[in-house]
Protein backbone atom coordinates (compact mmCIF):
# COMPACT_ATOMS: atom_id res chain seq x y z
CA UNK A 1 0.00 0.00 0.00
CA UNK A 2 1.44 3.86 -0.87
CA UNK A 3 1.56 5.98 1.83
CA UNK A 4 0.36 9.82 0.78
CA UNK A 5 2.83 12.28 0.43
CA UNK A 6 3.14 14.69 3.65
CA UNK A 7 3.18 17.68 1.51
CA UNK A 8 -0.26 16.64 -0.36
CA UNK A 9 -2.20 15.70 3.21
CA UNK A 10 -1.62 18.94 5.06
CA UNK A 11 -3.12 20.80 1.63
CA UNK A 12 -5.78 18.62 1.40
CA UNK A 13 -6.78 19.29 5.06
CA UNK A 14 -6.12 23.19 4.51
CA UNK A 15 -8.15 22.57 1.54
CA UNK A 16 -11.44 21.63 4.05
CA UNK A 17 -11.15 24.22 5.93
CA UNK A 18 -12.38 27.08 3.41
CA UNK A 19 -15.82 27.37 2.87
CA UNK A 20 -17.07 25.47 -0.24
CA UNK A 21 -17.99 28.51 -2.13
CA UNK A 22 -14.39 29.41 -1.96
CA UNK A 23 -12.83 26.23 -2.49
CA UNK A 24 -14.74 26.55 -5.89
CA UNK A 25 -14.30 29.38 -6.74
CA UNK A 26 -10.34 28.30 -6.40
CA UNK A 27 -10.95 25.94 -8.72
CA UNK A 28 -12.46 27.61 -11.58
CA UNK A 29 -9.68 30.36 -11.12
CA UNK A 30 -6.60 27.58 -11.19
CA UNK A 31 -8.51 25.78 -14.37
CA UNK A 32 -8.96 29.38 -16.03
CA UNK A 33 -5.37 30.72 -15.50
CA UNK A 34 -4.47 27.12 -17.03
CA UNK A 35 -6.17 28.09 -20.10
CA UNK A 36 -5.95 31.48 -20.43
CA UNK A 37 -2.39 32.13 -18.68
CA UNK A 38 -3.18 34.60 -16.06
CA UNK A 39 -2.71 34.55 -12.78
CA UNK A 40 -4.61 32.94 -10.81
CA UNK A 41 -4.76 35.50 -7.72
CA UNK A 42 -6.24 38.12 -10.36
CA UNK A 43 -8.86 35.56 -11.94
CA UNK A 44 -10.22 34.84 -7.92
CA UNK A 45 -10.51 38.57 -7.10
CA UNK A 46 -12.71 39.52 -10.12
CA UNK A 47 -14.87 36.22 -9.34
CA UNK A 48 -15.43 37.33 -5.65
CA UNK A 49 -16.36 40.71 -6.56
CA UNK A 50 -18.69 39.72 -9.47
CA UNK A 51 -20.96 36.83 -10.38
CA UNK A 52 -19.76 37.13 -13.58
CA UNK A 53 -16.53 37.75 -15.16
CA UNK A 54 -14.64 37.76 -18.68
CA UNK A 55 -11.56 36.33 -18.58
CA UNK A 56 -9.67 36.41 -22.72
CA UNK A 57 -13.16 36.32 -24.43
CA UNK A 58 -14.15 33.62 -22.15
CA UNK A 59 -17.63 34.67 -20.04
CA UNK A 60 -17.23 32.79 -16.40
CA UNK A 61 -20.51 33.13 -14.50
CA UNK A 62 -20.79 31.62 -11.10
CA UNK A 63 -24.38 31.01 -10.45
Amino acid sequence: METADPELLRLRALARRRPLQQRIIRSVASSTAIETRQSISNIEAKLLTTPEVVVNGRVITLA
